[in-house]
This record gives C-alpha cells, sequence and structure tokens, in this order.
C-alpha cells in the first residue's frame, strides 16, 4: 500500500501529470458542468480522442479530474441562474438560486465551494477506507454470487428511473442483449451478426457511448438559441471576499451534523447501482429538512439545506466507484463512462486492482481529492464568470461536440464504420430520453451482459445443468432478497404516486383535461414516437429470441431467458403507455393527464438537427473529416447569418486542429471512401469490410 501510494504521487506531481489536473478539474469539469445539458460523461466522451494520445494513467488522472468536478461547475449555475448544469444540481435551486436573489450569490458559491470540497474528500477518504474490505468481499464472490450482484445491479435501475420503473428495466436488459451480439467470449463462434463481418467483435463500446451520451445530448442542446436565457450581469460574483468565504467556512462547522449525515447518504447512495447523485441529493436534502432545527427556511435560502445538498451530491462519487473499479457495475452515469474509458486503456478491474495494481485504484483516489480542490479554488475566483458561458449560442457547441464525438468513435478501433454505430445508438438514445426510458440503464447493462452469461454459464457447466447453486449460500440469498425488497419497494412508492394523482381536486383536474387537448398535437406525437421505440425494440428482441432457438441447450438459455424478459417488459410497457386502467392495474405512476412536455413542441427543429447530424455522418463516410469546417459553417449561418463571423472564426480553427492532428502521431485521420477529390486530402481512402 506505501509504495503504491508513493508511485500515485509520484505520477500525480510530474509536469505532465500537474497539467491533466488542471486541464481536467479547472476546465474541462467546471466549463462542462456549468453549461446545461452537458456534464462529465459528455466531457470525456468529447476529450477521448485527445487521450488516446497520452499515458492511460495521466488520461485517469485527466478523466477523474473531470468526474470529480463536473458536478460543483453545475451547481454554479444553478445557484446563479437557476438552471442545473448537471442532474445532480436539480435540487441546488432550491436553496441556492433565492440566495442569490437576495443578493447571496457570491456567499451561496463559498459555501457549495466548502461543501463540496468536504463532501468529496470524506468520499475519498470512505473509498479509500473500503479497500481492504472490499478485497475480502471480491474474495467471498464466485460465479453465483458475482451473477446476483449483476442481477441486482439491473434491477437497481428499476430505483433511479422515478415512476417508469418497467422501462429502466427493459432498458437494462436490451443493452445486455446488444452485449451478446458478436463473437462469444463463453462459445466458440459469433452470434447475432446476420453475416456482417463488422459486428463479429460486437458493438464497439466508444461508438455506443457516444451515440447514447454525447451526440444525443447535442441533438437536445441544438434545439436552443442559447443554453440559458437567464442573465447574470446583476450577480457581484467575480471580485474574492474572504470575509464571506470564513462566513461559509464557519457554516460548515455550525452545520456539521447536516454535512455528515449528507455524506454518509451520498457514498451509500453512490454504492447502490445506477442510483447517481441527483436521488442522492433528493434524500439528503429531505432528512436534513427533517432534522433542522429551522425547516421554515428551507426553500427560502438555507445554507443548512444548500450543504447538505451539495455534499450529497460529491460525496456519492467515492460510494459510485466502489462497485465500479470493483466488479465493474457503474454506480451512476458518470462512473459508466469512466468505466468504457478504463476498459478501454485496459485497466484492470475487480482482483487484479484491488491485489496487484493498488497504485492504479490510489492514482483514483488522490487525483478525486486533488481535482475537487482545485475546483473549488477555481470556482470561487471566477464563479461568476463561468456562469456566463450559459449564454453562449448552441449554435457553436453543437457542430463541435458532434465532430469531437465522431472522431472519438472512429479512432478507437481506427474503424470508419463505427460511426453509424453512433448514428444508430444517438437516434435510439434520442427516442428514449424523450420518452422518459432512463438509457444509462442501457450502457450498464452492455457492460454488465457478458459477465452476467459468463457466470450463469459457468455455474451450469460446473453444476452439470443444475440451478441449485444460484440458490445456495448466505450471499445469493442475501442479493435475492435485495431485488425482491427493491421491486416491493418501488411499486410501493408508485403506487403512493398514482394515490396524489388521483387525490387531487377536481378542479385541478379538469384543468389538466383542458391543457392536455390544447396540447394535443405533442400528445400525438408522442404516441407516434413511443410506437416507433417500441415496435424497434420488440423486433429487436424478436430477433434475439427466434436466432437462439437454433441454438444448443446452453448456448441458448441465457439469451432466451432476457428475451422473453424484455419481450414481457416491453408488453407492459406498451399497454400503459395507451391504457390508463392498465397503469392503475400495475400501479404505475401515471402521467396520462398531465401536459406533454414541451420538448415536443421542439421535434420540428429536432428532426432538422438529426438530419444535419446523417448528413454529417454520411459526408464523413465519403470524404472524410477534412469536411468538417464546411458542416461547422453551414450549422452555425443556417441558424442565423448574424454569426458570420465566429462562423468562418470557428471553421478555421477546426480545419487547423484537423491538420494538427494529421502531423501528430497517434491520431490516425480518415480522408473518405469516395475517389480521390484532392489527392492525399480529401477521398481515395478503402472503406473497411462491412459485409
Amino acid at each position: 500500500m506505501v509504495e503504491g501510494l508513493y508511485f500515485a504521487l509520484g505520477t500525480i506531481f510530474t509536469i505532465e501529470g500537474i497539467l491533466m489536473l488542471l486541464l481536467g478539474a479547472a476546465v474541462v469539469g467546471l466549463i462542462f458542468g456549468v453549461i446545461p445539458g452537458l456534464g462529465a460523461s459528455q466531457a470525456m466522451i468529447v476529450f477521448l480522442p485527445i487521450s488516446y494520445a497520452l499515458d492511460p494513467l495521466l488520461a485517469i488522472i485527466f478523466f477523474v479530474a473531470i468526474l470529480a468536478t463536473a458536478t460543483f461547475g453545475g451547481s454554479i449555475s444553478a445557484i446563479l441562474i437557476n438552471t442545473p448544469g448537471t442532474p445532480a444540481n436539480i435540487v441546488t435551486m432550491y436553496e441556492g438560486y433565492p440566495m442569490a436573489l437576495r443578493g447571496d450569490g457570491r456567499k451561496a458559491i463559498y459555501i457549495s465551494a466548502v461543501s463540496c470540497f468536504v463532501g468529496t474528500t470524506l468520499g475519498s477518504i470512505a473509498l479509500l477506507a473500503s479497500i481492504p474490505v472490499l478485497r475480502e468481499i471480491i474474495l467471498a464472490f464466485g460465479t453465483t454470487q458475482t451473477f446476483w450482484l449483476i442481477v441486482f445491479g439491473l434491477f437497481m435501475i428499476s430505483v433511479a428511473s422515478r415512476g417508469n420503473a418497467i422501462k429502466g428495466l427493459a432498458a437494462g436488459w436490451i443493452g445486455v442483449l446488444i452485449s451478446l451480439i458478436g463473437r462469444s467470449y463463453v462459445f466458440p463462434g459469433e452470434r447475432f451478426t446476420a453475416g456482417i463481418d463488422y459486428l463479429y467483435d460486437g458493438i464497439p463500446l466508444a461508438g455506443l457511448l457516444v451515440g447514447l451520451f454525447a451526440v444525443s445530448s447535442a441533438i437536445f442542446i441544438g434545439a436552443k438559441k442559447m443554453v440559458s436565457q437567464s442573465a447574470v450581469s446583476e450577480l457581484d460574483t467575480k471580485i474574492f471576499s474572504p470575509q464571506q468565504f470564513k462566513e461559509a467556512a464557519g457554516y460548515m462547522l455550525k452545520y456539521k451534523g447536516a454535512a455528515i449525515r449528507s455524506t454518509l447518504i451520498g457514498v451509500f447512495s453512490g454504492i447502490i447501482p445506477a442510483v447517481g447523485g441527483g436521488i442522492a441529493s433528493f434524500i439528503s436534502y429531505f432528512f436534513a429538512r427533517q432534522f433542522s432545527r429551522n425547516p421554515e427556511e428551507y426553500g427560502k435560502g438555507s445554507a443548512e439545506g444548500l450543504i447538505a445538498i451539495e455534499t450529497s451530491s460529491n460525496a456519492k462519487d467515492g460510494g459510485a466507484l466502489m462497485p465500479t473499479l470493483a466488479f465493474g457495475i457503474p454506480g451512476d452515469p458518470n462512473t459508466a463512462v469512466l468505466l468504457g474509458t478504463l476498459m478501454m486503456f485496459g485497466i484492470p478491474l475487480g482482483f487484479r486492482l484491488f491485489h496487484h495494481e493498488v497504485h492504479i485504484l490510489l492514482l483514483v483516489v488522490i487525483s478525486l481529492f486533488l481535482a475537487q480542490a482545485i475546483a473549488s479554488i477555481v470556482g470561487v475566483s471566477l464563479g461568476g464568470s463561468l456562469a456566463k458561458l450559459t449564454t453562449i449560442n448552441t449554435s457553436y457547441i453543437v457542430p463541435i461536440i458532434i465532430f469531437f464525438s465522431f472522431y472519438g468513435a472512429y479512432v478507437f478501433l481506427g474503424n470508419i464504420w463505427d460511426i453509424l454505430i453512433v448514428l444508430t445508438a444517438a437516434l435510439l438514445a434520442f427516442g428514449l430520453i424523450l420518452l422518459d426510458y432512463p438509457h444509462v440503464g442501457m450502457i450498464i447493462g452492455y457492460f454488465l451482459g457478458v459477465d452476467a452469461e459468463r457466470t450463469f454459464i459457468m455455474t451450469l457447466r460446473m453444476q452439470d445443468g443444475s440451478l441449485a447453486p444460484f440458490f445456495t449460500g448466505y450471499i445469493n440469498w442475501i442479493l435475492i432478497s435485495a431485488i425482491v425488497l427493491t421491486l416491493i419497494g418501488n411499486h410501493i412508492l408508485n403506487k403512493r404516486q398514482q394515490k396524489q394523482v388521483q387525490s387531487k381536486p377536481e378542479e385541478e383536474l379538469q384543468e389538466e383535461v383542458e391543457e392536455s387537448k390544447e396540447d394535443r398535437i405533442n400528445r400525438s406525437r408522442r404516441n407516434i414516437l413511443s410506437i416507433i421505440i417500441i415496435s424497434v425494440l420488440i423486433i429487436f428482441t424478436s430477433t434475439i429470441l427466434i436466432v437462439s432457438l437454433g441454438f444448443e441447450y446452453r448456448m441458448s438459455v441465457f439469451p432466451i431467458s432476457v428475451s422473453l424478459l424484455v419481450l414481457g417488459l416491453l408488453i407492459i410497457v406498451a399497454l400503459s403507455e395507451f391504457s390508463t386502467k392498465f397503469q392503475k392495474l400495475i400501479g404505475t405512476y401515471s402521467e396520462s393527464k398531465a401536459p406533454v412536455k414541451k420538448e415536443f413542441g421542439l421535434m420540428g427543429i429536432y428532426i432538422k438537427t438529426i438530419f444535419q447530424v446523417i448528413a454529417y455522418a454520411i459526408l464523413v463516410l465519403f470524404l472524410g473529416f477534412f469536411i468538417t469546417p464546411l458542416f461547422v459553417l453551414y450549422f452555425i449561418l443556417d441558424r442565423s447569418f448574424d454569426f458570420w463571423k465566429a462562423a468562418v472564426t470557428l471553421s478555421v480553427a477546426i480545419f487547423v486542429i484537423l491538420m494538427v492532428m494529421t502531423m501528430v502521431p497517434g491520431f490516425p485521420m480518415w480522408i473518405g471512401g469516395a475517389p480521390e477529390i484532392i489527392p492525399d486530402f480529401v477521398g481515395g481512402a478503402r472503406l473497411p469490410r462491412f459485409f
């Protein structure tokens, strides 16, 4: 352990290590956190191409720094402009923005900075203290225990789905089915490839991550003129105030009980797979209000409430990294993407990491702590200036995100066909997000699918096909009980929400009915999209099922079981989408009388952006990435010709970046599969074999 600590410190405190820490924490993490719609996961994906040229250990420092600081960046925009930068900052608005309105915006940022630092510090200590415990737990887990832990992780997605438990489960188990495509790691040969050579190695991880998280987010951001319409010019947050910072630190001591309680809630919430910082913040805020001596101050700018929220949302990172690093089960969307990047760099997980590569584990812990310290200092100094990033026109952001996303997917394996996976995943994620499917469940299922089948089949082989070992041993039964309690608890919560909807006064229900009539066009759009998404998912799942029926027993039992489960879930989703009676029957939280969310009114802009992304993908496929400057120019000018100076400037900047990439080793450049247009520059590359 001591040698590992020296190694980790020696890696961080080099010129390269400090540079990665500063870049990830003080620049990328904060900026992507401040801008609503982006976050740590999008930041890590966008900067994947750059990380390929780095030493894996330096890449770890960079990505962990982003992970640690994006939530604090999101707090700045939540406090100053009442717009959460990340989902974990939704609750921050409850207390932070009222403080800003009464002229205490700077103080609120100081409280947030101190709370985030304390939360991250205690979360890092918890992660460090868990190493000996996790070592023993890993050794205690055999194939059956690992299988049930994976199943538990997938079922926990239902808890994180907030009223959409069935959709959450369906998304997670569809991810498992996607992971089975291609070469099997359990049986010889390939499966579910339809004879397509490209799919032999399965669905590429980079393409799936980029499509689900980055490009889909860009589509939604592209529908806005500005990231936020709020102004921050009236808020005096530029000048550092030692007195107010001292006062903020004093609040932490005054409300240390709330801080410690919220930290524990954050750590334990992070440990539970798929739960994430948003739920941790809600739970911490609820308990803080219940135990507060001044509950009447909550909602009006309570320092105690803000401390509870911020310590919890940042402490969850340490907890979320525990199942991620020990078992490869992501604790939240951000650690899901981090897990993907670790896998891309070949970083070991589980037994090998905790027993033979402890220096990497310590590198993660120390980077987490130092990054938050840096971000807190920068946020305290430049909070107001950072918040003004939210007024950037989205037409500048979207094409850059799309370019780096497509390039990052391509450069991972050097196969240009991977951009088709990006496109497909982005379109699927777009529909899933609009229809309230937790699309993060799909990537979690993808990560866990291969191990789920491997542990399941290994047990069957060792026990001559008997299922008895799955129901033997106290660890198995603890996990089975946890799964059952999760489903029961979620059902009870949904029933309670349903009763709250049904108990509304008749006048309110009538108003909602009238509103839904006025919104009938958007409701019709929602229904059409729902039919399309459910049909696509049913066709995909049915295909897996039909193909699996032709395999021998041991090769078919797992995909058949999962396919049947997914089909059952999708049928329930389909019935509950269009039948209020069925919703009441199964206890699903119903929003059938509520107005359709406003995003469906932007469908025309969404479709336009989607077609632009599709056109860019096709052009890249045939003409290469050097078409990007023209795409950036067109995208911005299509929004408004008033931005022509910015459009030209960004296009030239992208061209320069492309030229630099062609000259730097480690950055392959696709020049297009069309016949040569400009020799050695555009066109003439050979497309990899697809069929």
